[in-house]
């Protein structure tokens, strides 16, 4: 795993807060009924359906405009993805984590689970990310 990346809630299920540092290998350890299967299920929710949160028609957003700007300035070039563009990237997935928390939550548990936030940040990558043409490499 060439990437890393903090998940972070608040007020989700028993857990009033937490950051998790996803690493190639990580393991929760806690009392029973503590909140650890409920941030593995949402761990896995995250990374199998998170692609859904993205819109099938162009947003009104600010940073969604933002994305769609940087793409095609760059449409058919080589361009470096520098961390100021993930981070522009990460920003807009957290606006729709944000806006479809509540059903990205019943998608993963099957039932209402509430959580006040639910947010990524710290993404890195030990390989630098380019643009080459329409591809990510």
């Amino acid at each position: 795993m060439n990437r890393a990346w903090t998940l972070h809630v608040e007020n989700f299920a028993k857990i009033e807060s937490a950051d998790i540092c996803i690493t190639p290998l990580m393991c929760f350890v806690g009392d029973n009924n503590s909140g650890k299967s409920y941030l593995m299920s949402l761990l896995w929710g995250i990374l199998t359906l998170g692609k859904e949160l993205f819109p099938k028609t162009p947003s009104d957003s600010k940073t969604y405009r933002k994305c769609e700007n940087w793409l095609k300035e760059n449409k058919n070039r080589n361009a470096e993805i520098t961390d100021d563009i993930v981070e522009m990237y990460i920003q807009w997935f957290n606006e729709l984590l944000d806006i479809h928390k509540k059903e990205l939550l019943h998608k993963i548990f099957n039932y209402e689970v509430e959580a006040e936030k639910i947010w990524i940040s710290g993404y890195t990558r030990k390989k630098k990310l380019e643009m080459q043409g329409n591809a990510i490499l």
